[in-house]
């Protein structure tokens, strides 16, 4: 419990800055520290703490108006994820954890390698009902969901309106996640008391992140985050 602190300060900066990430911080060095029946509800909890801070850092700016369906179909995909992961033995989670952060680490740096995007349309409301609906399956039963709806995010809009679309549908998820996993049992009293003990280093995570977003270049950013990742699911699955 001593670590949950610093991963949880290590998270928060990662998801304010970048829009994204915290579950796969959290999990994936959560896992590793406590386990994954302990990390995965943590994450959802944090999610819960760190998204309000994001919503409020991207108030002002205008959301692409495909978030509400995706909102509704992340929160959909992240109730049945939920419902699964209280029907699965946690530790036999380990290994598709550490696949999927390491496969998120090599997806995300490739497509978020460039600091000045292509042109960008924006996502359909077919493509980002979809993915977030993937998104939110797999963030139900594993905890990191994000990688489907980043990668096709990233693809449609910069940097600025990719955090502000992720922030309120990365919140809703997160707190469908929280109420089902309390609903259904499988919110553990270490999940808990890692959220209380997180909330200190929380709002300092947030402002740092919030901070970087503007002056830290995406790629290199991209690069601490991926390497990050990529130590974490190799600790995973060895």
């Amino acid at each position: 419990m001593v670590l949950i602190p610093l991963i949880a300060l290590l998270a928060a900066i990662v998801k304010s800055a970048t829009g994204f990430g915290l579950a796969l911080v959290v999990v994936g060095l959560g896992a590793v520290a406590i386990g994954p029946q302990h990390a995965i509800p943590l994450a959802a909890l944090l999610d819960v703490a760190t998204g309000l801070a994001l919503l409020h850092q991207t108030r002002a700016r205008p959301r692409p108006p495909v978030w509400r369906p995706m909102a509704v179909a992340m929160g959909t995909g992240s109730l049945v994820g939920a419902l699964l992961f209280a029907r699965v033995d946690a530790e036999r989670l380990v290994a598709p954890i550490g696949v999927i952060v390491l496969v998120s680490a090599v997806l995300l740096t490739i497509v978020r390698r460039r600091e000045q995007p292509r042109e960008r349309r924006g996502l359909s409301p077919s493509v980002g009902t979809g993915v977030a609906g993937l998104g939110g399956v797999l963030g139900g039963l594993f905890g990191p969901g994000g990688p489907p709806v980043v990668i096709a995010a990233t693809l449609a809009y910069d940097k600025t309106d990719f955090r502000a679309l992720l922030a309120p549908v990365f919140l809703v998820a997160a707190v469908v996640r929280s109420v089902t996993y309390v609903a259904t049992g499988t919110m553990t009293a270490t999940a808990a008391l890692g959220a209380v003990l997180a909330l200190v280093v929380l709002p300092v995570g947030a402002w740092i992140g919030g901070w970087l977003h503007g002056r830290l270049s995406e790629p290199a950013f991209d690069v601490l985050v991926a390497a990050l990742l990529v130590g974490t699911g190799l600790r995973l699955l060895w």
